[in-house]
């Protein structure tokens, strides 16, 4: 008969390396961490793929992490993050449970029906036992989270947390505060282009009602369409806080002279150089 290892708890200090891993692949999904600082930390990949999907993967004794890059999408002339995953070792559990990392990593618990960025709608929900699969494991949930981000995001993160209960049936209230983690999981979804249409669209609504005019403070950072009575003139990225400034009297192409004059500014699109923008 095959031998079969021990179930072994982890220690303090690996449970604390397991979150600080998923800290640091969270802030690489959403472009706040480069991938040359996440290998300054971890070190070179352990092993690389490209044969159905471009990863880097590293493995120690408790758990195993990929980061998973997105071919069709470019980021900084690199592929860009689609997929962050952290699995438990077989024969360990972490006991790691959901007030360990909520606050730590600040992730938003999902709620149907919440609106998400002022126009879409949440279709999925935080609590997801296995119960309510015909092909689940019974004593499975998985606990769904989105990320926080700027209104003005292109993409949203989500997470996702596989848990094991403790085969107490037929209730299964392990699964209400599980510890057993096998999985998690953060994906980036960028949002289609009918959906940025929409959000634009509402936003420059939203702003245009606002009559903002030279000399007034920008309400978000931004890039603004300066209009003047010859129409729109100018387009700048304006910092949230700093007063929005004149603009040509006359659009680009025109020829001189030109004047600078006080102008009404409308939203156009988002920061381009914030790391959640399409640019």
């Amino acid at each position: 008969m095959p031998y079969t290892p021990p179930i072994k708890s982890m220690t303090a200090a690996q449970q604390q390396q397991m979150l600080g891993i998923a800290e640091l692949g969270l802030s690489w999904i959403q472009g706040k961490t480069a991938l040359e600082e996440v290998q300054r930390k971890l070190g070179p990949p352990q092993h690389q793929t490209t044969s159905y999907r471009l990863s880097d993967s590293y493995f120690w004794e408790t758990f195993s992490v990929d980061f998973i890059f997105n071919e069709q999408i470019s980021d900084d002339g690199n592929p860009a993050p689609r997929q962050f995953v952290i699995t438990t070792g077989t024969y360990f559990e972490p006991h790691i449970r959901m007030s360990d990392y909520e606050t730590r990593l600040g992730l938003h618990r999902l709620v149907r029906g919440e609106k998400i960025d002022g126009l879409r709608t949440e279709i999925s929900e935080f609590f997801n036992p296995g119960i309510r699969c015909a092909d689940c494991d019974r004593n499975s949930v998985l606990l769904g989270y989105r990320l926080p981000l700027p209104v003005d995001a292109v993409f949203d993160v989500y997470g996702n947390f596989d848990y094991l209960g403790k085969n107490d049936a037929p209730g299964y209230a392990s699964l209400r505060d599980p510890e057993n983690l096998r999985k998690i999981t953060f994906t980036r979804t960028y949002l289609t282009p009918t959906e940025l249409h929409q959000r634009r669209a509402a936003r420059r609504q939203q702003y245009g009602m606002m009559d903002l005019r030279t000399g007034m403070l920008c309400p978000e950072t931004a890039i603004w369409d300066g209009w003047t009575e010859n129409g729109a003139t100018e387009a700048f990225l304006v910092w949230a806080g700093d007063p929005f400034p004149t603009a040509r009297n006359v659009p680009f192409g025109k020829p001189i002279p030109v004047e600078r004059v006080a102008a009404r500014w409308m939203w156009l699109r988002e920061n381009p150089h914030a790391p959640w923008s399409e640019s």
